[in-house]
């Protein structure tokens, strides 16, 4: 632990008596809270940015695009990931390396960051199913079974990522 949290953690023993280990784990719970804390200020302020910047874009001339990638919430899935990297390197300013809790946060931010990219590349595929719809040739060469195979392969590789991070494999 860095001085602050040494001190903060013999505060936590001295002060109000108690027990190392339990101390410890007082001190780990707080400083979650407070990185998880942290995290959800960050995505605040980001998507409070975002929808100032969305309203002024809306006297602007839209394209068709622009139009379907706010439909399927693209952007809003992009600004998912800041908070998301945010809380990833956030623990190295409070915890050393080895300690356990850093890894449980490591493990639980990494496995939201994919959930992250899985819903990224899912919006990119339905708005260029959305986009693909509106021309001619979906008559001819229909996609929409090729975009759910995606949908579903992307599932399953995710989910194994996902099982591959808990496991620690």
């Amino acid at each position: 632990m860095l001085d602050i949290a040494k001190k903060f953690n013999d505060l936590l023993i001295d002060r109000l008596d108690l027990t190392h280990d339990l101390g410890a784990v007082v001190y780990g719970t707080i400083m979650v809270a407070m990185i998880i804390a942290i995290g959800i200020g960050v995505n605040w302020i980001f998507q409070s940015i975002f929808r100032w910047i969305m309203r002024k874009s809306r006297k602007l001339k839209s394209s068709r695009w622009h139009d379907r990638l706010i439909k399927r919430h693209l952007s809003r899935n992009i600004l998912l990931l800041i908070p998301g990297i945010f809380v990833y390197f956030i623990p190295h300013l409070i915890y050393e390396k080895g300690e356990p809790m850093i890894r449980i946060l490591h493990r639980a931010d990494l496995i939201f960051i994919l959930i992250v990219i899985m819903m990224i590349i899912n919006s990119i595929l339905l708005t260029f199913l959305d986009y693909y719809s509106t021309t001619d040739k979906k008559r001819k060469h229909p996609l929409k079974a090729l975009i759910q195979c995606l949908q579903v392969a992307l599932v399953f590789v995710g989910s194994i990522i996902i099982i591959a991070i808990l496991l620690d494999k």
